[in-house]
């Protein structure tokens, strides 16, 4: 990291210099510039945007309620490994189908353990798939 003296930007800014061009650094004349082309966003799907956050009631006695949660057995999250479905960790189109055949029921794990751990699935390791995942689920994407 870079630190500047309060003299040297008080001098730049005194001069007209503005802060981003004073303290850039310099390049030689003779150097091509390149133009980089800025990040896009795969064509694949345009998402919405997000939804607003709704609230539930508030928790009349929080601390009885996290004493509570401690209090029972849980796991961090369901695992569903596309071996133990029967299905071979590069077969796209049968992920897919299990996907769609049993949206409900994952949706269902997502609600009662806040996520679901997918093992062995290549279908989400592109975007392209991850948005056929979510859109075969039935999932709305949220850009918070």
């Amino acid at each position: 990291m870079v630190k500047f003296s309060i003299t040297a930007v008080a001098l730049a800014i005194g001069a007209g210099i503005s802060s981003t061009t004073a303290f850039a650094p310099a390049t030689p004349a003779t150097a091509s510039r390149r133009t980089a082309s800025p990040l896009q966003m795969s064509e694949v799907a345009q998402s919405p945007l997000a939804p607003l956050t709704v609230w539930g009631e508030k928790i009349p006695n929080i601390l009885e309620s996290q004493k509570e949660a401690k209090s029972r057995k849980m796991e961090f999250a369901p695992t569903i490994k596309s071996s133990d479905v029967g299905l071979a960790s590069d077969d796209i189109d049968g992920q897919l189908a299990y996907v769609k055949e049993h949206a409900m029921e994952i949706k269902q794990k997502m609600v009662d353990n806040g996520a679901v751990v997918f093992r062995e699935f290549d279908l989400m390791k592109s975007q392209e798939g991850f948005v056929q995942f979510y859109e075969a689920i039935g999932m709305n994407p949220c850009l918070d």
